[in-house]
């Protein structure tokens, strides 16, 4: 269990919470306490900037928990999500591997 965060108590219950720090990097603090370890994403979806998850979970631009966008195709959305990172990773070993040699 992490540390419990106030702000994420909401309506006599604890939420999961996206948040920011000075330097722009969003990390989201879960219910329980414990900071998220998966990746977040923003993006803008009908004029509206959402944040979300590798899970799927949604944030609106306040970091609070929200609603799935409709007319979107959420499944393609977490699927190029997901291709993002899998080609983060590999560039990431391969700049490791570069720095080796």
């Amino acid at each position: 269990m992490g540390t419990i965060v106030l702000s994420n108590f909401i309506n006599d219950k604890f939420i999961d919470r996206v948040y920011q720090n000075l330097h722009g990097k969003k990390y989201l603090i879960q219910k329980d306490g414990t900071i998220y370890k998966g990746k977040l994403k923003t993006k803008k979806i009908n004029n509206i900037k959402y944040t979300f998850t590798e899970d799927g979970r949604f944030f609106d631009n306040c970091g609070m928990p929200t609603e799935k966008p409709k007319n979107v195709n959420i499944q393609d959305e977490l699927k190029n999500f997901k291709k993002e990172i899998k080609e983060e990773e590999i560039n990431k070993k391969f700049e490791e591997l570069k720095n080796k040699i």
